[in-house]
């Protein structure tokens, strides 16, 4: 009996010490699937965002539920603009690959998150619905227009229907100003 439990001790010990050798990780989320349109920066390749074309930068987690239900309104506004916009580059950063990054340098505080670069600076962050492409599309647009100086094409339709003639967006006219 005495020795059975001497037996049965070292059996636990060892199975202890065998699982305690086992990193404790929980279950990997799987990766947002990639866009063809969409260019995947990391820290290391954002400074692209400095090239002259205005950048729609999506800043987003594996495991956040949002980011995996906006992805295919990102992917189609991407595909859209890549073929009408060559002048604006939609592209996404992995904050949970690349957390100090995204807090300390990028300051970002949820995820999803989406702003528009510059020559490499901040220009204006995106705070409307993210589940609607025709929202995303028409801001991004004249966002670009607006940095690019160029005229808004909604704007120039507005002013040709009579309305919103004279008026400006404050909004995009902050966005201007912080280049």
């Amino acid at each position: 009996m005495h020795k059975s439990l001497i037996i049965a001790t070292l059996l636990v010990v060892s199975l202890c010490f065998a699982a305690a050798q086992q990193p404790l990780t929980s279950p990997k989320q799987a990766k947002i699937p990639a866009s063809s349109n969409v260019t995947d920066l990391t820290e290391y390749t954002f400074k692209q965002t400095a090239d002259g074309r205005v950048w729609f930068v999506e800043f987003y987690a594996d495991f956040c539920r949002n980011c995996r239900r906006i992805a295919s309104h990102v992917s189609m506004l991407a595909d859209n603009l890549t073929a009408t916009a060559p002048h604006i580059v939609v592209a996404r950063l992995n904050c949970e690959e690349a957390e100090r990054f995204c807090n300390d340098d990028i300051r970002i505080s949820r995820t999803p998150e989406m702003k528009v670069y510059y020559l490499g600076k901040h220009a204006i962050t995106y705070r409307s619905d993210f589940f609607f492409f025709d929202m995303m599309h028409e801001f991004i647009t004249n966002t670009a227009a607006n940095i690019l100086g160029w005229d808004a094409p909604d704007a120039a339709a507005a002013a040709a229907g009579g309305e919103g003639e004279g008026e400006d967006d404050d909004e995009y006219d902050d966005a201007a100003m912080a280049l």
